[in-house]
């Protein structure tokens, strides 16, 4: 599954503009952006592993506010949506789906590089076990991004 993803992403990569894509590095994860690093908006696809739980998500960055007069520091938003895999260390696990905000700041290094922190809250409901339920959702991280 998780091959399958990675090469989702390159897919995507290579589909899109080359003047205005990013690939980035997130804390325990990769993301690639429709735009290039701390500028502009548009989409993002982000795969995140943490502990017991992997995540794919899809944003949609709606706006940016850039916080100083140079342009390299900026406050962005947005929604999405993601699925999800939560494991229970060899007892099985749950399959989850739900949708989330997009909140971060971002600083451009320099044209081609940008450093930055975003937060992700929202719900995700969970199947397993012949049901559904919600859960709070919470995903986000530092990252690096680099033009490609």
């Amino acid at each position: 599954m998780k091959k399958i993803l990675a090469m989702l992403l390159v897919v995507l990569g290579l589909s899109a503009s080359a003047n205005a894509q990013s690939f980035g590095v997130k804390f325990i994860g990769v993301q690639y952006n429709t735009f290039d690093p701390g500028r502009g908006t548009g989409l993002q696809i982000a795969l995140s592993t943490f502990f017991v739980s992997t995540d794919l998500e899809v944003n949609y960055l709606i706006g940016r506010t850039y916080l100083d007069t140079a342009k390299d520091f900026s406050l962005f938003y947005g929604a999405g949506g993601h699925v999800g895999f939560l494991g229970f260390f060899g007892i099985g696990g749950v399959f989850g789906v739900g949708a989330h905000g997009v909140i971060g700041l971002e600083y451009l290094l320099q044209p081609s590089i940008s450093i930055g922190v975003s937060v992700h809250p929202g719900v995700t409901f969970y199947f397993g076990n012949g049901g559904a339920f919600p859960f709070f959702y919470y995903n986000g991280g530092l990252f690096i991004n680099f033009r490609i």
